[in-house]
Formats: structure tokens, C-alpha cells, sequence
């Protein structure tokens, strides 16, 4: 229950995580969903 979750949420928004990165101090507030998008797959990995 909790892989299925993960999996769809780095898919869920992959363009965005990308330009997050871009502008971290512009979105604080993203980079930490960012940031807990990639930590799911690298974790699983």
C-alpha cells in the first residue's frame, strides 16, 4: 500500500519536480515535495 502511493506520485508530476529544482527559493514549498518525490525512488532503488 504504501510502494503504490509513491510510484504515483513521482509520475504524478515529474515536470514540475524538474523545474522545482530550478527555482528552489522561488518555491520553498515545492522543493520539499520534490525532495520527497526523488527520496521515494531512491530509497526503493
Amino acid at each position: 500500500a504504501k510502494p503504490k502511493p509513491a510510484a504515483e506520485t513521482a509520475p504524478a508530476r515529474p515536470e514540475p519536480v524538474a523545474e522545482t529544482p530550478a527555482e528552489p527559493a522561488a518555491q520553498p514549498a515545492g522543493s520539499a515535495e520534490a525532495e520527497e518525490i526523488f527520496t521515494s525512488p531512491m530509497l526503493r532503488r
